[in-house]
């Protein structure tokens, strides 16, 4: 009775590894949201987009055989990504061919647009795995988390991953323009500045 009790005091939890509670739950549709934006291109050695590709492939190559997915490139006008297929080959090349670009993303807008994706597959489990640097702008923490229509018509939120391309630097510098003059350029011609 005394063991009961001290071991009760103590609130154990039992933990099960990542790999063991995804087959525990089964096969699940996913949306890997890859974040393409302006702070992508920070360099420290590498680029945090190289780091962030890796993340994404990784991403891809933990799937089940059985587990459909897609790729959405998130940058400043994301497009759906379609529905969740099989084909590893072209969601690896949609990676390996993604470039960083020169603008901010809103990853609630993506997030949004990959879980409707979801939708379209028959799995039962969905699931979003967000790679990116995780800025402040790219966030907008008032927004809810995006749901998908259950098997029964209920909202539910997928499985969220986040896989993060900065983990190895605590603080990024932050770097901006914080002010521009322009001015004519009268030596150039008369409509130059």
């Amino acid at each position: 009775y005394f063991f009961g009790v001290v071991v009760a005091l103590a609130r154990p939890e039992w933990v099960k590894p990542a790999s063991a509670t995804a087959a525990a739950r089964g096969p699940a549709a996913t949306a890997i949201v890859f974040d393409t934006s302006l702070s992508m291109r920070w360099i420290d050695g590498s680029t945090l987009f190289e780091r962030a590709r890796d993340e994404a492939r990784d991403a891809l190559k933990d799937l089940l055989p059985e587990e459909s997915a897609n790729v959405l490139l998130c940058g400043a006008s994301p497009l759906p990504p379609g529905a969740p297929g099989f084909d590893r080959r072209k969601l690896r090349a949609l990676i390996d061919e993604a470039k960083p670009g020169y603008g901010a993303c809103d990853l609630a807008r993506c997030l949004d647009l990959a879980a409707r994706s979801l939708e379209e597959s028959p799995l039962a489990g969905k699931r979003l795995v967000v790679v990116s640097d995780f800025t402040a702008n790219a966030l907008r923490l008032e927004t809810p988390p995006p749901t998908v229509a259950g098997p029964k018509g209920e909202r539910v939120r997928p499985e969220l991953v986040l896989r993060d391309a900065a983990k190895d630097h605590p603080a990024l510098p932050n770097r901006a323009i914080v002010d521009l003059k322009v001015e004519p350029a009268l030596q150039v011609g008369p409509r130059a500045f």
